[in-house]
């Protein structure tokens, strides 16, 4: 065969590949998004027809916005010492969590076949539940210094900006955290049923990172031979004699990497003005786990002056830590919403969430506690276009 006839059947091939490609590309385009087409009447008055006979479903995008009233679950660290094994005695609460606010937005769009797409992204800012205290330091007030002075005394020697005196905040953590979830989802709208309600099933990606951290502070005082003055004792001549401090901030964070596959369906049905619909989904993940420690210890030292000088010398101490481990996490979510359309293509809408996370959430006081389950509930408020 010579090289003119090898080129001609190269040639041929290549003809045949691209043929098979974009006939397959005909059969299969999951991504082929519809155009953006509206009238841009977003607040055109709405049909309601008493008697029914509207469509019972809206094909195109939508989109809507929520913000979220969540309760966070606190962990089985703060319930249980695992040290001595008994409640730690001033972190132990009967509350089951802690609220904080979150923000929620979904995208999609659903074409002329039933089918589509729908992204939905939420984040929970917190909580952010302390236990805060205030504590003075051996010297309680310092004189702002000159501006013109050189050198400045150190930051550290100043007065606390927020109390205008020499102070600690020593805070230790009762449920403080943050999560992100993203997921996408091919979605498949079927026909109506008898009684004008519809079903949406869908299926897809999710990834969703929650932080935890807990953190434990300690102020401690020193006499002249380093041993520690209780902070309980009431006499004064007993404070007096200290001429060193310590504060020790230990921090632990848990960073929980969770990516997997989720099944759900979806119900709504409308009824004159509203229209009703709620989902439910079921996830399983593998959860990739960071956990880090950071260990700081200030000691601020006084050298036997008078109790109200200023420092003669601090000495500071880092020390940091890190594992990570792998779980399997598996849970699921319920959504119930009531929206009151507004107008032709505009609602308003209120709702409660319900997520949970059976098991393999790293909330604990080491790399070991990293298999707690986790609980979100709460209210939802916030508005729809075209859905």
């Amino acid at each position: 065969m010579s090289v003119t006839k090898h080129y001609c059947f190269l040639a041929l091939v290549a003809m045949m590949w691209v043929g098979a490609a974009r006939a397959q590309a005909q059969l299969f385009r999951p991504f082929a998004f519809p155009p953006v087409t509206s009238d841009f009447q977003f607040f055109a008055p709405n049909d309601i027809d008493t008697f029914g006979g509207r469509p019972t479903y809206r094909t195109g995008w939508y989109g809507s916005y929520d913000r979220l009233y969540i309760n966070v679950s606190r962990p089985e660290y703060q319930l249980v010492d695992r040290g001595s094994n008994q409640a730690p005695m001033t972190l132990a609460s009967d509350r089951m969590g802690d609220f904080t606010w979150g923000t929620q937005f979904e995208l999609g769009y659903v074409d002329d076949d039933r089918k589509g797409w729908a992204f939905r992204y939420f984040r929970i800012g917190g909580p952010q539940a302390n236990q805060n205290d205030v504590v003075e330091r051996l010297t309680r007030f310092t004189t702002p210094p000159d501006p013109d002075d050189d050198p400045a005394s150190p930051p550290g020697d100043q007065n606390n900006y927020r109390y205008l005196f020499r102070a600690y905040d020593v805070s230790n953590s009762i449920n403080v955290g943050k999560l992100h979830s993203l997921e996408l989802n091919r979605t498949w709208l079927w026909k109506p049923l008898h009684y004008g309600g519809t079903l949406e099933p869908f299926a897809g990606f999710r990834y969703v990172q929650f932080t935890n951290l807990i953190r434990r502070m300690e102020y401690q005082r020193f006499d002249a031979n380093g041993a520690p003055i209780p902070s309980d004792n009431p006499l004064q001549a007993a404070q007096d004699t200290a001429e060193s401090e310590q504060l020790v901030t230990d921090d632990r964070y848990f960073i929980n990497d969770m990516v997997g596959g989720q099944l759900g369906i979806r119900w709504s049905k409308l009824y004159r003005r509203w229209n009703f619909y709620g989902d439910t989904r079921f996830f399983a993940f593998q959860n990739f786990q960071n956990w880090n420690r950071n260990l700081i210890r200030v000691h601020t030292f006084y050298g036997g002056q008078a109790i109200d000088d200023l420092p003669t010398a601090t000495r500071s101490l880092r020390e940091s830590d890190a594992a990570s481990a792998n779980e399997f996490v598996w849970g699921g979510e319920a959504r119930i919403n009531a929206a009151l359309q507004v107008t032709r293509d505009f609602s308003l809408r209120v709702g409660f969430d319900f997520v949970y996370f059976g098991q393999g959430v790293g909330r604990g006081y080491t790399v070991a506690d990293n298999s707690e389950d986790l609980l979100l509930f709460g209210v939802n408020f916030g508005a729809t276009l075209n859905r």
